[in-house]
Protein backbone atom coordinates (compact mmCIF):
# COMPACT_ATOMS: atom_id res chain seq x y z
CA UNK A 1 0.00 0.00 0.00
CA UNK A 2 1.34 3.40 -0.41
CA UNK A 3 1.68 6.25 1.53
CA UNK A 4 -0.34 8.86 0.24
CA UNK A 5 -3.70 8.92 -1.09
CA UNK A 6 -4.88 12.06 -3.48
CA UNK A 7 -1.39 14.03 -1.22
CA UNK A 8 -3.03 12.87 2.13
CA UNK A 9 -0.17 11.51 4.43
CA UNK A 10 -1.88 7.81 5.61
CA UNK A 11 0.92 7.36 8.20
CA UNK A 12 -0.59 10.36 9.83
CA UNK A 13 -3.95 11.54 11.41
CA UNK A 14 -6.61 12.17 8.79
CA UNK A 15 -8.68 15.58 8.99
CA UNK A 16 -12.17 15.85 7.88
CA UNK A 17 -10.53 19.36 5.41
CA UNK A 18 -7.73 16.69 4.23
CA UNK A 19 -10.35 14.38 3.28
CA UNK A 20 -12.56 17.16 1.33
CA UNK A 21 -9.44 18.21 -0.26
CA UNK A 22 -8.72 15.15 -1.72
CA UNK A 23 -11.95 14.35 -2.50
CA UNK A 24 -11.32 17.57 -4.97
CA UNK A 25 -8.26 16.29 -6.38
CA UNK A 26 -9.40 12.85 -6.73
CA UNK A 27 -12.60 14.10 -8.57
CA UNK A 28 -10.63 16.39 -10.92
CA UNK A 29 -8.32 13.29 -11.80
CA UNK A 30 -11.66 10.67 -12.31
CA UNK A 31 -12.74 13.47 -14.44
CA UNK A 32 -9.87 14.49 -16.13
CA UNK A 33 -10.91 13.00 -19.75
CA UNK A 34 -14.50 14.94 -19.48
CA UNK A 35 -12.17 18.26 -18.69
CA UNK A 36 -9.82 18.09 -21.36
CA UNK A 37 -12.91 18.19 -23.23
CA UNK A 38 -13.98 21.43 -22.46
CA UNK A 39 -10.81 22.74 -24.66
CA UNK A 40 -12.90 21.89 -27.46
CA UNK A 41 -15.24 24.85 -26.62
CA UNK A 42 -12.54 27.33 -24.77
CA UNK A 43 -9.50 28.22 -25.51
CA UNK A 44 -7.61 28.86 -22.23
CA UNK A 45 -4.28 31.16 -22.27
CA UNK A 46 -2.41 28.54 -20.87
CA UNK A 47 -2.62 25.01 -19.08
CA UNK A 48 -2.22 27.04 -15.96
CA UNK A 49 -5.17 28.58 -16.37
CA UNK A 50 -7.28 25.55 -17.34
CA UNK A 51 -5.98 23.72 -14.57
CA UNK A 52 -6.97 26.96 -12.18
CA UNK A 53 -10.33 26.21 -14.30
CA UNK A 54 -11.06 22.75 -13.80
CA UNK A 55 -10.47 22.95 -9.95
CA UNK A 56 -12.71 25.88 -9.56
CA UNK A 57 -15.33 23.97 -11.57
CA UNK A 58 -14.34 20.88 -8.99
CA UNK A 59 -14.63 23.08 -6.13
CA UNK A 60 -18.05 24.70 -6.87
CA UNK A 61 -19.77 21.26 -7.47
CA UNK A 62 -18.59 19.53 -3.87
CA UNK A 63 -19.54 23.06 -2.40
CA UNK A 64 -22.65 23.01 -4.12
CA UNK A 65 -23.00 19.19 -2.92
CA UNK A 66 -21.85 20.61 1.07
CA UNK A 67 -25.07 23.11 0.08
CA UNK A 68 -27.34 20.66 -0.77
CA UNK A 69 -27.23 18.50 2.24
CA UNK A 70 -26.89 21.65 4.48
CA UNK A 71 -23.29 20.80 5.46
CA UNK A 72 -20.64 23.14 5.97
CA UNK A 73 -17.66 23.11 3.42
CA UNK A 74 -15.46 24.98 5.83
CA UNK A 75 -15.72 22.69 8.93
CA UNK A 76 -16.99 19.27 7.57
CA UNK A 77 -17.96 16.24 9.63
CA UNK A 78 -17.13 12.87 9.23
CA UNK A 79 -21.26 12.19 8.70
CA UNK A 80 -21.43 15.29 5.78
CA UNK A 81 -18.28 13.62 3.63
CA UNK A 82 -19.88 10.60 3.79
CA UNK A 83 -23.13 11.55 2.22
CA UNK A 84 -21.20 13.74 -0.21
CA UNK A 85 -19.28 11.15 -1.08
CA UNK A 86 -22.26 9.38 -2.02
CA UNK A 87 -23.73 12.30 -3.76
CA UNK A 88 -20.80 11.99 -6.27
CA UNK A 89 -20.55 8.52 -6.63
CA UNK A 90 -23.98 9.34 -8.08
CA UNK A 91 -23.53 12.10 -9.89
CA UNK A 92 -19.75 10.35 -11.59
CA UNK A 93 -21.60 7.20 -12.80
CA UNK A 94 -23.34 9.43 -15.36
CA UNK A 95 -20.42 10.18 -16.59
CA UNK A 96 -17.46 7.50 -15.69
CA UNK A 97 -17.37 3.84 -16.11
CA UNK A 98 -18.44 2.65 -13.04
CA UNK A 99 -14.95 0.43 -12.49
CA UNK A 100 -13.03 4.38 -12.24
CA UNK A 101 -16.15 4.94 -10.06
CA UNK A 102 -15.72 2.32 -7.96
CA UNK A 103 -11.64 2.78 -7.76
CA UNK A 104 -11.59 6.09 -6.99
CA UNK A 105 -14.54 5.49 -4.18
CA UNK A 106 -12.32 2.71 -3.04
CA UNK A 107 -9.22 4.88 -2.73
CA UNK A 108 -11.37 7.77 -0.66
CA UNK A 109 -12.38 5.11 1.38
CA UNK A 110 -9.01 4.81 2.66
CA UNK A 111 -8.78 7.87 3.56
CA UNK A 112 -12.57 7.99 5.30
CA UNK A 113 -11.85 5.34 7.10
CA UNK A 114 -8.54 6.49 8.88
CA UNK A 115 -11.09 10.00 10.28
CA UNK A 116 -11.67 9.82 14.41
Amino acid sequence: MCDKIYDVDLTDDVTPLEVRDAMIRCFVQAHAEVMQEMKEYHKFDSEEEFKKMEQMNVSALIRSIFGDIGADFDNPTKEDLAKVMNKLVDYAVNFRNPEIVKKHYDEMMLLFNKLK
